[in-house]
């Protein structure tokens, strides 16, 4: 097993000086403790022996994940962290669930290149290896808007993956084998090469819809589809300014956050799924909100 997951961790944290890497067993029924290893950037022994050992969980039918973003410290066996644990992010990722005949030729005019490819024993985890990043904020944005534009399953950068090398171990997967499809060590990007919809916390001005920019969002309205969004949407306000909910178009298993997300400045909402984009006026719709009744879509000048 250790050749081909060690092959796709050197590429992927190439760069990486420091932190300590996170794996993870995970049983299918999750109702199980779910126990973590910590290895020290460069501890190549260390290494071996965590793959080794991931690899006899795996054969008794638990599922072997990495985090994708390193940790500052070694968190001990029964944590796998969050991000305030986070020391760098090596790479950009979407989780795509849906047809892979599909996904593939769509990733293969996509204006980004993928580094990697991974065919997950039921979909796909692509993969853009970048400069080693602390910008949490924008790295979070940016995993949105490719989760966005690909149609993917909605991630976050404490996101812990599937390791290639290792059995899909879930019921409906068969223990079908995770496995490298394709890997370019020599694709490495800059987050800032992604660009998003959104205003970066430094200040730049980052594309957006016209009709966003050009008019201010009604702020009564908007508080309404805030509170709606709060009240019967579990929604909340996340560390980086967006709201979480549950998607007022309707999504198998949601949960808030897992398919939308609020710019509440902005009015502006984002499903993950098929849905794309939200305007205003489309989540007034889908929230049965009438606008006229808070003085219309935009701020009166």
């Amino acid at each position: 097993m250790n050749g081909e997951p060690f092959t796709f961790l050197q590429a992927l944290y190439e760069g990486v000086e420091e932190g300590f890497l996170t794996f993870t067993a995970i049983h299918p029924d999750q109702h199980r403790p779910t126990p973590s290893r910590h290895v020290p950037i460069g501890d190549k022994r260390l290494l071996m022996d965590t793959l080794s050992r991931l690899q006899s969980a795996n054969a008794q039918g638990w599922g072997a994940y990495f985090s994708v973003s390193t940790r500052k410290t070694d968190l001990g066996r029964w944590r796998r962290g969050g991000k305030v644990d986070l020391a760098a992010l090596p790479a950009l990722f979407v989780d795509l669930d849906g047809n892979r005949d599909v996904a593939l030729r769509q990733l293969e005019t996509y204006r980004f290149p993928p580094s990697c490819l991974v065919s997950s024993g039921g979909g796909l985890h692509v993969y853009w290896f970048i400069q080693p990043t602390m910008d949490w904020v924008q790295a979070s944005l940016v995993l949105q808007e490719l989760a966005s534009e690909l149609n993917g399953d909605a991630t976050n950068i404490a996101q812990a993956l599937r390791l290639p090398g290792t059995r899909n171990l879930k019921p409906n997967r068969n223990g079908a084998l995770c496995h490298l499809i394709s890997l370019h060590p020599e694709r490495r990007y800059q987050l800032a090469d992604f660009p998003t919809s959104s205003t970066h916390s430094a200040g730049q001005t980052l594309p957006s819809l016209p009709s966003i920019t050009s008019k201010r969002p009604n702020p009564r309205l908007l508080q309404a589809v805030v509170d709606c969004l709060c009240r019967e949407y579990g929604g909340f306000l996340k560390a980086n300014g967006y709201l979480a909910a549950l998607c007022p178009c309707g999504h198998c298993r949601d949960y808030p956050g897992s398919h939308f997300g609020l710019d509440p400045v902005r009015g502006v909402a984002t499903c993950f799924g098929r849905h794309g984009r939200l305007r205003l006026k489309d989540l007034c719709s889908l929230l049965h909100i009438r606008p006229s009744q808070y003085g219309g879509l935009y701020a009166s000048r």
